[in-house]
């Protein structure tokens, strides 16, 4: 009767041996949903600006791993004559300088433009 047991026990021990090999397919990686880049001023830009005065624009970029970095533009009527962009000493950040003179039109309109997804602006 114990050969018979052994028997039985090994047999059953083979069997799930062989059962557990042939377990389900791998699940597929789990991707989580990722979030849209957006764009915002770190402090709102002045609403108003003297002519031939600086100040400094700072944008950032949320949910964008890969890159955060983004791109300045300035426009106005006077093409040409809507102020510049100069480097600042704080990270990321930009100098705007007024125009000389007030463009036609009297806006100046800045833009931050996401480097990762140029659909993404502020």
């Amino acid at each position: 009767m114990t050969v018979r047991r052994a028997f039985l026990l090994v047999t059953a021990v083979i069997m799930i041996a062989g059962l557990a090999g042939c377990g389900l397919p791998p699940l597929p990686p789990l991707t989580l949903p990722t979030q849209p880049i957006s764009i915002l001023f770190v402090e709102a830009p002045p609403s108003s600006l003297a002519v031939n005065a600086s100040a400094t624009i700072y944008a950032a970029v949320e949910n964008s791993p890969s890159n955060s970095q983004v791109t300045y533009a300035v426009t106005c009527g006077s093409a040409g004559a809507c102020g510049s962009f100069s480097a600042s000493d704080e990270g990321g950040a930009v100098v705007y300088t007024a125009p000389a003179a007030i463009p036609s039109g009297a806006a100046v309109i800045v833009t931050a433009t996401s480097v990762a997804d140029t659909a993404e602006s502020v």
